[in-house]
């Protein structure tokens, strides 16, 4: 059996992911916490995320993992200084 072209495998992975990253943006809403999806980085604009996720103990990543885009979730109840230390 002849295997399909890459970008044809992909086309569902990649649907089902934002149909995923969604239902998490809809639980957050329902449990009061706003949410930014932020997509479309760069190599460059990854590396900044990343560096100032790290510096915030936001979350830890494996060295070798891409990061293709993020969901931002945050209480709407904290002051926005807060936040953005």
């Amino acid at each position: 059996m002849p295997t399909p072209p890459r970008q044809q495998l992909l086309t569902p992975v990649i649907a089902n992911t934002f149909i995923a990253i969604e239902h998490l943006v809809l639980v957050a809403t329902a449990l009061g916490l706003g949410t930014c999806w932020v997509g479309g980085l760069t190599d460059a604009s990854a590396r900044n995320f990343r560096a100032s996720a790290l510096r915030g103990n936001l979350f830890r990543l494996r060295p070798k993992v891409d990061i293709e885009g993020a969901l931002v979730v945050a209480s709407m109840k904290l002051p926005w200084r807060m936040l953005s230390k």
